[in-house]
């Protein structure tokens, strides 16, 4: 894409936000992970591009089970222990939620080990 000069002073251009998404599926797991990448370029004070980035851990369906066409102005049942959301695996010794946060725990030693590996 190129954006002129012009175009950005006839509109009042201030900053360009980038953003990219690597989307995963693990073959095993029932949660999506998707790793964020943000580019921010300031154009009025032209200081060095900022980078950030994010990760998310999401179930499959949790977008569908939270619409309201889902229910249908029912009332929603999340069960006391959130097993709607964090269904307990059968080949796993722990319930849905704990698996989940496990699952958090790698993904947070996946990105550790990124981290130093960029570094190095």
């Amino acid at each position: 894409m190129n954006i002129t000069g012009e175009f950005i002073r006839k509109h009042g251009v201030q900053a360009i936000l980038g953003k990219s998404i690597s989307s995963f599926n693990m073959n095993n797991w029932s949660y999506n992970l998707d790793v964020s990448v943000y580019k921010r370029w300031d154009l009025k004070t032209r200081e060095p591009m900022q980078v950030g980035a994010g990760v998310e851990l999401y179930g499959e369906d949790w977008s569908y089970m939270m619409t309201d066409e889902n229910l249908a102005g029912k009332p929603r049942d999340w069960a006391e222990d959130l097993s709607g959301f964090f269904p307990k695996d059968p080949k796993s010794q722990k319930d849905g939620l704990t698996d989940f946060l496990d699952y958090v725990l790698k993904v947070q030693h996946w990105l550790k080990e990124a981290s130093v590996s960029a570094s190095e």
